[in-house]
């Protein structure tokens, strides 16, 4: 059960870590992205729950993985979607990605998984993240797709997103997503759950 504290504690503690984007290390993303460009358009469409719970990211769409609100309230972990797992072969991406990740973080666990998609000339407005669940785990990105203007900024510092490369994002701290170019920006969004407390 997780233990309640006051709105914004974790929030301060983990905006104070000295980063704001870092590498993690690089993987192949090329059968997942071959993959997600053959998906059905409506599979991107027919999920609303995260733009009407968060309306800063009312431009873009998604395919929940293992994801659903409740995991955000209650730090629980995010509800499988049988189907995209499934089709997207998840039991084979995250045996790929589970020693990097165990190597870089420490051993832990996979808590929630979604791939998103961010249309040409939309953007995410500057935010940053505050339910306790999100302070907890490690956010990370995979970028599948980007184009040369496509950026992430953090604190008002812009950084370009290379596919193959996993990268750590710091959540607490002010961020947003604008993409200027020709073609939607696909990532996979993974939340990795340390067993060791690293906000302490």
């Amino acid at each position: 059960m997780l233990k309640r504290v006051p709105q914004g504690k974790l929030q301060r503690k983990k905006a104070q870590l000295p980063f704001r984007m870092r590498e993690v290390g690089a993987w192949n993303h090329a059968s997942l992205l071959h993959s997600v460009l053959k998906i059905e358009e409506s599979f991107w469409l027919e999920n609303k729950e995260r733009n009407s719970l968060y309306p800063i990211h009312f431009s873009t769409q998604s395919l929940p993985i293992l994801w659903h609100s409740e995991s955000l309230e209650n730090h629980v972990l995010g509800k499988k979607n049988e189907r995209n797992y499934d089709l997207l072969s998840f039991d084979f991406i995250l045996q790929q990605l589970e020693p990097l990740y165990f190597d870089f973080f420490g051993k832990g666990s996979f808590f929630r998984v979604l791939l998103t998609r961010l249309p040409s000339q939309q953007k995410i407005l500057p935010h940053f993240d505050y339910h306790d669940s999100l302070m907890r785990v490690r956010r990370t990105h995979l970028p599948l797709q980007v184009n040369s203007q496509t950026f992430f900024s953090v604190e008002n510092e812009e950084f370009f997103h290379e596919p193959g490369k996993i990268y750590e994002l710091n959540n607490a701290k002010i961020h947003g997503v604008t993409n200027s170019g020709s073609k939607a920006r696909i990532n996979l969004i993974i939340d990795y759950l340390p067993e060791e407390n690293y906000l302490r």
